[in-house]
């Protein structure tokens, strides 16, 4: 099990006190807000959120994320900014990232 080395007071940009900061023995730093908010920050530059509605957000270091709803419900962000949510049914729905397109080279694209 991670030991905590360090614990510090989580402040927001004007100071005010927000929770607690807790670095671990790897590296890790975990925050728990007042608000039930509860953030890890990994060596390797992952970000975990973990919000009080059960909502997961992962943040990876390529800047691609995953979130995860109670529901069963998906949503993946590329680091593009393409966005492909998947319904507890299996259904997709999949976004664009702003200026590109899902037509490659060898295609045409008929107007998409």
């Amino acid at each position: 099990m991670k030991e905590v080395v360090r614990v510090a007071e989580a402040v927001d940009k004007n100071g005010k006190r927000v929770g607690t900061m807790k670095t671990l023995d790897d590296g890790t730093k975990v925050q728990e807000n007042d608000n039930g908010v509860k953030i890890e920050i990994f060596h390797d530059g992952t970000r975990i959120q973990t919000n009080p509605d059960g909502i997961v957000i992962q943040t990876n270091p390529d800047k691609s994320k995953i979130q995860r709803n109670p529901d069963g419900k998906q949503i993946d962000t590329k680091p593009d900014g393409t966005q492909i949510q998947t319904n507890p049914d299996g259904t997709q729905i999949k976004l664009r990232a702003p200026g590109t397109s899902w037509c490659s080279c060898s295609q045409v694209c008929n107007g998409e």
